[in-house]
């Protein structure tokens, strides 16, 4: 058997690594702790500048509908709006001149001044075409082309 003497010193030692062990499990413990901790702060802060984009966000997109709101409706091309209305037959001037006009305006709200105005050009011309076309063989200038073609080609 052990002296008592020694016992005690045994006891002493594995009193102080039992006190180590528990010093190091609280020390790991505090480390989970502060890990967590940080870890929540960076959400938190991630969280902070996500909700303060979106509100710039939405505050540039509030700008954006007040400047629409206030900008002046857009003016339709005069050339092209000119030819539809000398082309035109007199007695249909005003329903193609409007309805072209209309078309632009909508155009305008769908995809903006810009293409709305190419888009107004287009269809002035394809518009326009047809009728010159018929004009032209009123006037009989098709076959006056026609028989200098078959002329020239003999």
């Amino acid at each position: 058997m052990k002296d008592p003497e020694r016992l005690k010193i045994d006891y002493s030692v594995l009193a102080r690594g039992r006190s180590r062990l528990f010093a190091s499990r609280r020390a790991a413990r505090q480390l989970e702790l502060d890990i967590l901790r940080d870890a929540i702060s960076e959400s938190e802060r991630r969280l902070t500048e996500m909700m303060r984009t979106a509100e710039e966000l939405s505050e540039w997109v509030e700008r954006r509908r007040e400047q629409r709101a206030v900008r002046p409706k857009a003016l339709v091309p005069a050339f092209p709006e000119t030819v539809l209305a000398l082309v035109a037959p007199n007695e249909q001037v005003n329903a193609v001149v409007g309805d072209a006009s209309e078309r632009f305006h909508d155009n305008v709200a769908q995809f903006g001044e810009t293409r709305a105005r190419r888009l107004y050009w287009i269809s002035t011309v394809k518009s326009v075409w047809p009728l010159i076309w018929s004009a032209a063989k009123r006037l009989g200038f098709v076959t006056l082309l026609i028989q200098t073609i078959r002329r020239v080609l003999g």
